[in-house]
C-alpha cells in the first residue's frame, strides 16, 4: 500500500467498485452465452425436424422412408427433448409427478429413485429434490389458475 499516494479508505473503494463491475460484466457475459446455448440447441433441432420434412417430400409421400435420406442428426422423441427453457425432458417430468402424486414418495426419495434409474433416463442426471417440488408446486399453481367449470347443478350455501 506504500505504492499507492491516495488514502487507504479512497483506494479500498475503489477496488471494491472495480471488483463489483468485473463480477456483473462476468455474469452478464455467463447469461449471453446460456441464452446463445439454448437458442443454438433448438436452431439445430427445427434445423434436423425441416431436413427431414425436405427430404420426405423430395421422396414423395407414398414412398416409404429409407435409412439414406434420414437425417444423420434427428431432434429425439417428444419425450426425449426439454422443453424450451427446461433442463429436463418432459419424460422425466411426467414420471417426477407421477411417482410424488400417485406412488406417494417425497421429494426426496423422488430424487433417489430417479438417481437409481439414471441410466434407463434421457436426462444426464436426475433432478434434484428442490427441482421436484417446484414442479409440484408449478402445477398446482397452473391448476389453481385455470376458470372453475361451469355447472348448472351447483347450489350455494350460506351461513351466517
Amino acid at each position: 500500500m506504500n505504492a499507492f499516494k491516495s488514502p487507504v479508505a479512497r483506494l479500498a473503494h475503489l477496488f471494491q467498485q472495480s471488483r463489483d463491475a468485473w463480477k456483473a460484466k462476468a455474469l452478464e457475459r455467463q447469461q449471453r452465452l446460456r441464452a446463445a446455448q439454448v437458442k443454438i440447441r433448438d436452431l439445430e433441432h427445427s434445423r434436423a425436424r425441416w431436413k427431414a420434412r425436405a427430404l420426405k417430400a423430395e421422396r414423395g409421400a407414398d414412398a416409404a422412408p429409407t435409412d439414406d435420406d434420414a437425417p444423420r442428426d434427428a431432434p429425439p422423441l417428444p419425450g426425449d427433448a426439454p422443453p424450451v427453457g427446461h433442463h429436463y425432458p418432459v419424460m422425466v417430468m411426467q414420471l417426477t409427478m407421477r411417482m410424488y402424486l400417485h406412488a406417494g414418495l417425497g421429494s426426496r426419495g423422488v430424487a433417489q429413485v430417479l438417481n437409481l434409474f439414471g441410466a434407463m433416463l434421457p436426462a444426464a442426471a436426475a433432478p434434484a429434490h428442490t427441482t421436484v417440488l417446484n414442479w409440484v408446486y408449478r402445477c398446482g399453481l397452473a391448476i389453481l389458475n385455470r376458470p372453475p367449470e361451469w355447472r348448472a347443478d351447483w347450489i350455494y350455501v350460506a351461513d351466517h
